[in-house]
């Protein structure tokens, strides 16, 4: 038993120096980005590929974890399409900043920032759903309909420029880029984003099925409101170490991983908390007969036993 008792803080620990790395990282990220702001051109650009080297890296790496941590099919597969939008969009930003001057192609790449922040939310919504399930099973094809409604959306932002729904620019498109109104289709986007992420908690918090796990939704609503808080206060520019798109990736991502950390989401880890709760009056041990994992319902037994 003690060996087990042993293992689980060193895994914590180990969990708490990752994200504690990523962190020191993100935070990194945004120096650079302050930096360049100030430096001259050569060096300014090398602050540039370090900043998106560091967030595309890290969204990347959170993807390849989640392909070895979490077991369901779906909810991987879901998820790391989840993580594909948030590369993309920071993508997108890379390039639209470094290699297009003003015009037409930088303004629809703008309008491109959108697809990830209409289909990201949507897919954590899936993945939310997926838990519980069977692995072999699909989700219900009424749900996948939301594809539909998504892609409208999708369709209506990269649309602007025929009925400027999302955004309203100044007569003949004259700088566009800082002189523009939102229209009622940006607050619809925003409205879907915000409901399906809370839609995700809300549903992994019911299907939760560990009361010890489920004690700490809060931490998760936590994390989504300080994330959403950040989010905002980037929008009113009242923040600006890190910018939206970096700000809404950590949200995404930090409320999933916080899922993952408080046992809301079941892992590719944590053995033995799993055979320590289930329902079997079953003890491994060693070739000595000491015990080294007993579940909670089992006898304790001596080593001749």
């Amino acid at each position: 038993m003690n060996g087990g008792m042993l293992r689980m803080p060193m895994a914590k620990r180990e969990s708490m120096r990752k994200l504690g790395i990523a962190a020191g990282l993100f935070i990194l990220a945004g120096a650079f980005h302050q930096w360049g702001r100030m430096l001259p051109p050569l060096p300014s650009a090398v602050c540039f590929l370090l900043t998106n080297f560091i967030y595309i890296g890290l969204a990347m790496a959170w993807g390849i974890s989640i392909s070895r941590r979490i077991l369901h099919r779906e909810v991987r597969k879901h998820l790391l399409l989840g993580c594909a939008m948030a590369v993309l969009w920071l993508l997108l930003r890379a390039v639209k900043y470094r290699f297009f001057e003003e015009g037409i192609i930088t303004r629809h790449l703008w309008y491109l920032y959108y697809v990830p922040q209409i289909f990201a939310p949507l897919f954590g919504f899936f993945a939310a759903l997926q838990l519980g399930r069977r692995e072999d099973a699909t989700l219900p094809a009424k749900w996948y309909g939301l594809l539909a409604p998504a892609v409208l959306l999708t369709g209506g932002i990269l649309t602007n420029d025929l009925h400027q729904l999302a955004f309203r620019f100044a007569p003949g498109m004259a700088n566009w880029g800082a002189d523009y109104a939102y229209g009622p289709l940006y607050f619809l986007v925003m409205a879907w984003m915000i409901c399906f992420l809370l839609a995700a908690v809300v549903i992994i918090d019911r299907k939760c099925r560990i009361s010890d796990s489920r004690r700490y939704t809060w931490v998760v609503l936590c994390v989504f409101a300080a994330g959403a808080l950040l989010c905002l206060m980037s929008f009113l520019n009242l923040y600006t170490f890190h910018k939206i798109p970096e700000c809404f990736c950590l949200t995404f991502i930090a409320l999933w991983e916080s899922c993952l950390q408080v046992g809301l989401l079941p892992t590719n880890n944590r053995y033995l908390r799993f055979f320590s709760v289930a329902g079997i009056a079953a003890q491994i041990a060693d070739s000595q007969g000491r015990i080294l994992y007993r579940a909670k319902d089992a006898p304790h037994l001596t080593p001749e036993q």
